[in-house]
């Protein structure tokens, strides 16, 4: 038999490789699991290959339903790019944007995202996913993504552009620092319970030299807002992103110490598709991006400034 080009099957294949489930393929495509079924049975004896393997509790991908998978998936985007394209004409953004981001953006980020965003794009829907794990956004189906980085990421086939530099910093309450040993010095550090989310020991520079110290970790949870709250029950110093803690900031809530010392940067970098044509839902967010991003630097500066003062 001649194959022929069937795109709903080739979506339909996707679906299941993505989900694992033809339960969940069928959910999220709006159809009966044996239309899924007999889609997939008809594209298999279409190709003479097996594409996955199957039981009443497990799907996974044979070695050749692997290679298919990444073609079919590169065909899918392009005829989504396709519809999509078409729906431009009326220039109005549109659709389901897929964002992947550390859990630590959700503090720093979603206020935002939900109050301006989502109610000036009342077209748009999101789905979120928080992980510090990597993931192939173009493999997965996500739109964009904010991603933790040390330097320049050098995926050829997606664009990463740099949002802002993460401003690392040391943060206790009024109360411990009443009731504890004064910090006015690195070495101090090694006298107070540490609280942090990163479970790292990054580089710290005062006056571009670099310093050793010793930290004694109390407290790691790879959960920023756990962390936070540990530190704001007066259980040692915490070790966080200055942006994560503006409004504890704002408030008097929590003091920043040992702000002579720097904490080697890392960045964060928005990463989506190499496409000469951007979707109208995904350069919204673009735009959105760049402008909370200057708002939270100009609330950031005058903090700084008002602690001068």
């Amino acid at each position: 038999m001649k194959n022929k080009l069937d795109l709903n099957a080739m979506l339909t294949f996707c679906k299941v490789a993505e989900n694992k489930s033809f339960t969940a393929a069928a959910e999220g495509l709006g159809v009966k699991k044996s239309t899924v079924s007999n889609k997939i049975s008809d594209l298999e004896r279409s190709l003479g290959a097996k594409l996955l393997y199957r039981n009443t509790r497990h799907v996974a991908l044979t070695e050749i339903g692997e290679d298919y998978y990444n073609y079919c998936r590169e065909i899918v985007n392009k005829a989504e790019e396709a519809n999509q394209f078409v729906t431009t004409f009326n220039n109005k953004p549109q659709g389901t944007l897929r964002i992947i981001a550390p859990p630590g953006m959700s503090r720093v980020l979603f206020d935002d995202l939900f109050d301006y965003f989502l109610k000036s794009h009342e077209m748009i829907k999101i789905d979120v996913t928080l992980t510090l794990e990597y993931v192939d956004i173009i493999k997965e189906g996500y739109d964009v993504a904010l991603i933790v980085a040390n330097e320049k990421l050098k995926d050829s086939s997606l664009i990463a552009r740099k949002l802002y530099d993460v401003d690392l910093g040391f943060f206790a309450t009024p109360q411990y620092l009443a009731d504890n040993s004064k910090i006015n010095d690195l070495n101090d550090l090694e006298d107070h319970p540490i609280i942090q989310s990163l479970g790292t020991k990054p580089a710290i520079y005062n006056a571009g030299k670099h310093c050793t110290y010793t930290m004694n970790n109390r407290i790691v949870i790879n959960y920023l807002d756990a962390s936070i709250k540990a530190v704001m029950k007066d259980l040692g110093i915490g070790m966080f992103p200055s942006d994560a803690v503006i409004r504890e900031l704002e408030n008097k809530e929590l003091v920043r110490v040992l702000d002579d010392y720097d904490v080697a940067p890392s960045s964060i970098y928005v990463v989506y598709h190499s496409r000469s044509w951007l979707a109208p839902k995904l350069k919204a967010f673009l735009e959105f991006l760049d402008n909370w991003r200057d708002k939270k630097m100009a609330t950031e500066k005058a903090l700084k400034l008002n602690k001068a003062v």
